[in-house]
């Protein structure tokens, strides 16, 4: 059976290419913004199960939580050094000091929990 429309779809010259849609159902997904609050608390709750290390009596270092926290929303796919870089770049930390040695070892691991969220 022969159709009139039958020429235009075998590749007529004026013919285009039927372009795919894109489906919302495989859409790349971005990453899940950290919260700073639920980083706070996790961290916290470390603390208080002894997991950080510190003293009894010390807090958790809030401003490298923070600093992680802003680092991974404004590029969730950066390394461990990167992330060390951009807090000790955001608290103006000494290379060596204390504060730096210890936003060092947590920065690493506040990133790789935010990645397990």
């Amino acid at each position: 059976m022969h159709n009139a429309l039958t020429h235009s779809f075998l590749g007529a010259a004026n013919t285009r290419p039927i372009q795919q849609a894109r489906c919302p159902m495989h859409a790349v997904s971005s990453p899940v913004q950290a919260d700073v609050q639920t980083e706070l608390e996790y961290w916290r709750a470390e603390h208080r199960r002894g997991q950080l290390g510190y003293h009894a009596f010390d807090g958790i270092p809030e401003g490298t939580i923070r600093a992680v926290c802003a680092a991974y929303n404004a590029r969730p796919d950066l390394t461990d050094a990167e992330a060390i870089k951009a807090v000790r770049d955001a608290l103006c930390l000494t290379p060596g000091s204390m504060n730096a040695v210890l936003a060092d070892w947590l920065a690493p691991r506040c990133l790789r929990h935010l990645r397990q969220a």
